[in-house]
């Protein structure tokens, strides 16, 4: 499988044609999203996103996106094996489509507890190491995308994997510029119930305004809001009320006390507490974030379990 390339449909269907479906992961107005597995190479599978836009300018975004992510190759990103953009085809969604072919992984614990689609009974949360690595690639990725003056976004739980080797990978993100135009489709939509969102992007729906808002401070409080969930096993929905259009800070804060008090360490909370601030000023950047969690990687730790019962 060679390096992701924008092709013509030709190219795109001779790459794909070695491939057949084996389930269906997603299909809205957004598009479709499939697992493929290689015909002769079984256990060989990759990931096919088709994605529609009504509009240029949200396709335009995207296939920048794409070419970003293809010549950079950004860490923690599953490779983009091809690519092509297509605006002839006329369907429901829009005229503007993408199609992409992903690496893929199996195991994606945050697909299963985030969703929603376990029961309370079976959901397991996660050990405080996967969410220290969690910390890391996030805000190693918040750093490098200040610099393209780009912003994480949405962190869909179906896009963030664990591998075999318990390496944090990311298919694919909605990353925002600053006119916000992804985050427009979504609000516009309805379909925030899946993400964990900000103060700041909550009052845009409340009050449907469309003012500029500190992207970086943004990722910093969705990267606690995702590290929080993966880390109780519980989807974003449990702090978010969208009938009124607000979150639950008092939850949040009693959710964090509840790890506090089980198996995880206060340096591992403080920060949790410190990324979920309600006011964006009193959130760290995400340079002074990375500097944090890499320096509480650097030292040795003791285990909490033991530390709690000391």
């Amino acid at each position: 499988m060679g390096l992701a390339e924008s092709s013509g449909a030709k190219s795109y269907s001779h790459f794909i044609k070695s491939y057949s479906e084996v389930a269906q992961l997603r299909h809205d107005t957004f598009g479709d999203v499939r697992i493929l597995e290689h015909k002769t190479r079984k256990g060989e599978k990759i990931l096919e996103k088709q994605l529609s836009f009504v509009d240029e300018a949200g396709y335009n975004q995207a296939l920048r996106m794409l070419e970003l992510k293809a010549v950079n190759k950004w860490p923690f990103y599953c490779q983009i094996l091809c690519y092509y953009g297509s605006t002839q085809w006329g369907c429901m969604a829009g005229n503007f489509q993408i199609k992409l072919a992903i690496e893929y992984f199996e195991r994606s614990v945050f697909q299963l507890s985030l969703m929603g689609s376990q029961s309370a009974e079976s959901m397991t949360a996660l050990e405080e190491n996967y969410g220290w690595r969690i910390l890391s690639a996030m805000t190693q990725l918040c750093v490098l995308f200040k610099r393209y003056e780009l912003s994480m976004g949405l962190i869909s739980p179906e896009n963030v994997l664990l591998t075999s080797d318990d390496e944090v990978k990311f298919l694919d993100m909605n990353l925002l510029t600053s006119n916000n135009s992804v985050f427009d489709r979504l609000k516009n939509r309805s379909l925030l119930t899946n993400y964990g969102i900000s103060p700041e992007q909550m009052e845009q729906v409340r009050n449907g305004s469309n003012h500029p808002i500190d992207l970086e401070k943004t990722d910093i409080f969705c990267i606690g809001m995702f590290a929080l969930c993966a880390m109780l096993s519980e989807p974003y929905k449990t702090f978010y009320n969208f009938s009124t259009n607000e979150i639950e800070y008092e939850l949040i804060f009693k959710k964090i006390m509840k790890l506090k008090k089980a198996t995880f360490s206060d340096d591992f909370t403080d920060i949790l507490v410190s990324c979920l601030q309600k006011e964006a000023a009193n959130r760290p950047t995400a340079m002074q974030l990375q500097l944090h969690v890499q320096q509480m990687l650097s030292q040795p730790r003791v285990s909490t379990q033991t530390s709690k019962n000391s």
